[in-house]
């Protein structure tokens, strides 16, 4: 896995329980990455019931993001615009 500000972790394939397991309670940030952990936050909980949520949570993370800066972005551009329009018709161009 690699993140967008450079972070990665390698999920070797073994490292995965394909048996199912539990839905882990308890989540660590190491490195910038967040992990499910048991119990006792030190297992990293990789498994059939986990891994697949993490993939959930990022995309649902990346979706509500952009739902954010869409807006953010069209009002940065109608203010620039309008700061085009007003500065060609103020007659101010020039004067410091």
């Amino acid at each position: 896995m690699t993140y967008s500000n450079g972070l990665s972790y390698e999920v070797v394939l073994g490292q995965i329980d394909w048996s199912g397991g539990s839905r882990a309670e308890r989540y660590r940030k190491s490195g910038g990455i967040i992990f499910p952990t048991g119990p006792d936050g030190t297992a990293i909980l990789l498994d059939n019931t986990n891994t697949p949520n993490l993939v959930a949570i990022r995309a649902y993370i990346h979706e509500e993001w952009a739902k954010v800066q869409h807006p953010r972005l069209e009002i940065a551009e109608l203010v620039c615009s309008f700061s085009q329009i007003i500065s060609g018709v103020s007659g101010l161009d020039g004067i410091r």
